[in-house]
């Protein structure tokens, strides 16, 4: 079970609020719906012990509990600023604002259903600070299900690229990247503004990760210092991707026909060409072509005869 005494921290009071110079880190916490376990997320953050950063919530409209909560805590800490869209433009769209409206050299995205050991943002920030071929920090990861027992202790996901060629780390992400917990490391911001925003095909976590391999290397923390949650109610094939969608794009429910390994192939070429050095551009896409269609051939094929349709599909309300 995890748990987090640290509503203490919060009831004292914030360590310090950086009001004339910009903070070293920011967070952007993308949420919608989320009031089951907002208040373990947040305190969670605020318990970390590096205190010099801004966390920005990004409420996406939610119907439920989250503004109240999200008011509360924003009230007692000044380094949280709570935002909020009168209508869900999907997670893509949210995700993307989080970062735009945040101001430090590095930024994390923060999972508003996840927690994270104190010293997460001190380790993977010791990484990047004494490391600049290294755009992207994470540790390792164990899995917690909705009441924070332990699924899986340590995430089987080992992909650190320092030292590698550029198109050997890139095809490591594109080949063999999974559970995708990389995805809220802490990034240097100068990088990630390099990258596209988060796109609205299948797999936009993987989409960005390519390309923000192609700038640099991505360093793995060896110590298990974040806990992602699996609440969701179990979904697979077909299902899962048309509510993955719905999710990132609401709109997408106009959409008769979907090919989603096909737009997520499309857009995993495109980031490579758009961010990789003039005289990589073919040598790199082709890397993420041949490693795309090795892993997911059978998926791609699949799309061509069975095109997915959304029109029917109700928006999740998660």
């Amino acid at each position: 079970m995890i748990t987090n005494g640290v509503q203490g921290t919060r009831d004292r009071g914030v360590r310090r609020h950086l009001t004339d110079s910009t903070p070293s880190v920011s967070i952007g916490m993308p949420v919608y719906n989320g009031e089951q376990y907002t208040r373990q997320a947040l305190d969670s953050l605020l318990a970390q012990d590096h205190g010099d950063f801004e966390l920005i919530i990004s409420d996406n409209a939610s119907t439920d509990g989250t503004q109240a909560i999200c008011l509360e805590y924003a009230a007692g800490d000044q380094r949280i600023r709570y935002c909020r869209t009168e209508r869900n433009m999907g997670a893509s769209w949210n995700f993307n604002r989080a970062f735009e409206l945040s101001s430090g050299e590095y930024f994390m995205w923060a999972g508003s259903h996840d927690l994270w050991a104190p010293s997460f943002i001190s380790a993977c920030k010791q990484v990047l600070d004494t490391d600049s071929s290294v755009v992207l920090a994470y540790p390792r990861a164990a899995r917690i299900d909705g009441v924070g027992e332990t699924i899986i202790e340590v995430v089987p996901e080992f992909i650190d690229t320092r030292g590698l060629p550029t198109a050997h780390g890139v095809r490591l992400i594109v080949a063999e990247l999974c559970y995708c917990t990389m995805i809220y490391g802490l990034y240097r911001a100068s990088a990630l503004r390099r990258c596209r925003p988060f796109q609205t095909c299948l797999g936009p976590d993987h989409v960005l990760l390519t390309e923000i391999s192609t700038l640099g290397a991505i360093a793995q923390i060896p110590e298990v210092l974040y806990h992602t949650r699996d609440y969701r109610p179990p979904v697979t094939g077909a299902e899962r991707k048309a509510i993955t969608l719905m999710r990132l794009n609401p709109d997408a429910s106009k959409r008769k026909q979907v090919r989603p390994h096909w737009g997520w192939g499309l857009q995993s070429l495109v980031g490579a060409w758009r961010v990789a050095p003039l005289g990589k551009k073919l040598h790199l896409t082709m890397v993420v072509a041949h490693a795309f269609y090795r892993r997911w051939h059978r998926a791609l094929k699949k799309d061509l005869r069975r095109p997915l349709s959304l029109q029917h599909c109700e928006q999740p309300d998660y």
